[in-house]
Formats: C-alpha cells, structure tokens, sequence
C-alpha cells in the first residue's frame, strides 16, 4: 500500500483499529470502522467537543475509503499476529486483540496527545448494532446534504 498522506495511512489506521478493539472484543469490521469514524470525528456525532482530524466540509464523505482501509489494516494485523478472528455465523469475522495485540497497546506511549484524546473520545462510543450499521452510511448522507451541526 503507498501511503503519502499523513492522515488515515496504513500504520495509523493499524494503530487506531488495536486502540479501538483495546476497548470492545469481538467486533466486526463495519463496527470497527464506525467507532473509529465516531471517534475521530466525534464533533459531528456529539461524542467530543472537537473532531480529532480537524473541521472540514468533506471529511464525512471518507468513511467509504476509511471503511475499506480498515478492512485491508485488519488483515495487516491478522497476518501479523496483533489480531484475531473468528467466524460467527451471522455477524461473519469478529476481531480481537491478540496477546501481541495487547502488547502493542500497553506500549504506545501513554503521554502522546493524540493517544489520549483519541481513548478519552472512545469513551463516549457504544459499539453499533446491525440497525445502526445498515443506516449509517444514509444518516451520513443526510449529515453531508442536510449540513453539519459545528456549534
């Protein structure tokens, strides 16, 4: 993967998907993407004061991409051993951290600013359920259409 850009590279979103599964187990994808598009921008989505990335017009129109960079970070993290996964039947794979995954996290350096705002913000997440994820991209539609609220 060539990553030129700062934000949402390959490594970083590695990082942020450990950090949000160092929170919630057994996730799937489309909940990993969700809570780390919250979180980031939580500002849009009344879980913070500010978005993480910054204020701008078109930030709500990356989840589509943000979404399948998570999925191909996941598999970074798979194959090399920082995640887990099992199958389930009706929610297809569920990540985890692993035991490596775990020592990754308790290794970040905890005074990093970005570290700390970004945990502090997935505080006010709750993991979305299948009504939530199959509406999310059209509540994002109307956020982007209908305006954003940045009081």
């Amino acid at each position: 993967m060539n990553d030129k850009n700062i934000f949402n590279s390959s490594v970083e979103l590695t990082l942020r998907t450990l950090l949000v599964l160092s929170h919630f187990n057994d996730l799937n994808v489309d909940q990993i993407a969700i809570i780390d598009f919250k979180t980031t921008y939580g500002k849009y989505f009344g879980n913070s004061k500010y978005n993480l990335h910054g204020d701008n017009e078109f930030g709500l129109q990356e989840y589509g991409l943000r979404r399948q960079k998570i999925s191909n970070s996941i598999k970074e993290g798979v194959l090399q051993g920082i995640i887990t996964y099992r199958e389930f039947a009706k929610k297809g794979f569920l990540y985890s951290l692993s035991t490596n995954g775990k020592a990754v996290v308790n290794n970040f350096p905890k005074e990093d600013l970005y570290f700390k705002e970004y945990n502090a913000a997935l505080k006010n997440i709750k993991v979305p359920n299948i009504y939530e994820i199959k509406n999310f991209q059209d509540k994002l539609s109307q956020k982007m259409w209908g305006g954003v609220n940045n009081e």
